[in-house]
């Protein structure tokens, strides 16, 4: 008898033993958090609580569960517990972590706006109200499969291209005449491009916004998959349509000076699950 018992107790054990891995633990305000769950048998509903928002777990193969976290530069810092859930044999299935946001340091800068990029109404907030309120809705749609393989590359062939503007700058946008129009932090990185330069696809995806927006310029969005997004504005011209299948390298567009813009760049953001994360660190390391 006594050793039927110790036989499912050990049983029982094994059924839920797991491991949970969080990298980095201590990222800065801006970067990406890996999370990965191992255990030793099939699961359900395996999701994970950040934040005060649930997030899914995707299969990544045998046992193997994994996610991506954004954070961003405006979180405050400090500790942020994480709670990972899942059903194994009908049972609920608990762990925890804490990931501890250290601060970021971001620029400040003030960019001047021409009358003429006024007339044409690249400073008009109500507009982009309306654009941003349309493209969230897009950052909040990902695909459940991926289509990423490998390192996110450099949208602009020269990897080397100088930043006028890193993530999270703090920035304050003026009129010729010194009048302060608005202000609002970076929620990407600007890259020097001289008009026409031809943007590639930074990894493979759907193209799922390829669209001319007064403010946020021409734009393109592609969905690589399991929350991941990749977006590329105040293009000069768009090569790609809604819907298209593109490859990491495809070329997509060609930059520009449109909408609300002070010369030719690229905008380059990325959204991890509805957060616009610090793109860079995403070019040397493999995230799923």
């Amino acid at each position: 008898m006594l050793r039927k018992v110790l036989f499912l107790y050990f049983l029982c054990a094994a059924v839920f033993s797991a491991t949970l891995n969080v990298t980095p633990t201590n990222p800065i305000q801006g970067n990406s958090v890996k999370i990965v769950l191992q255990t030793d048998g099939v699961i359900q509903d395996a999701s994970v609580l950040f934040n005060k928002q649930s997030f899914p777990l995707y299969w990544h193969s045998t046992n193997k569960y994994v996610t991506i976290l954004g954070t961003s530069f405006n979180w405050p810092t400090g500790n942020y517990p994480l709670r990972v859930t899942y059903k194994q044999n009908g049972k609920a299935v608990t762990k925890s972590a804490t990931v501890n946001l250290r601060a970021g340091k971001f620029r400040v800068s003030t960019l001047t706006i021409s009358n003429e990029k006024q007339s044409e109404g690249a400073t008009d907030f109500t507009v982009l109200r309306e654009e941003n309120r349309i493209l969230s809705a897009v950052y909040r749609d990902w695909k459940k499969g991926s289509y990423i393989d490998g390192l996110f590359v450099h949208p602009l062939s020269n990897a080397t291209t100088n930043v006028t503007s890193p993530y999270g700058s703090q920035r304050y946008y003026k009129d010729q005449a010194g009048k302060q129009i608005s202000q609002w932090s970076h929620r990407g990185i600007d890259y020097r491009a001289a008009m026409g330069t031809p943007v590639h696809a930074a990894q493979n995806g759907i193209v799922v916004v390829a669209d001319k927006m007064q403010v946020n310029g021409n734009i393109v969005v592609i969905d690589h998959g399991r929350g991941v997004m990749s977006i590329y504005s105040h293009l000069d011209e768009i090569l790609v349509k809604k819907g298209q299948y593109v490859t990491k390298n495809a070329l997509i567009a060609r930059s520009g000076n449109t909408g609300l813009s002070t010369g030719p760049h690229l905008h380059f953001g990325l959204s991890v699950h509805d957060i616009r994360v610090n793109p860079e660190e995403w070019y040397t390391r493999k995230w799923y």
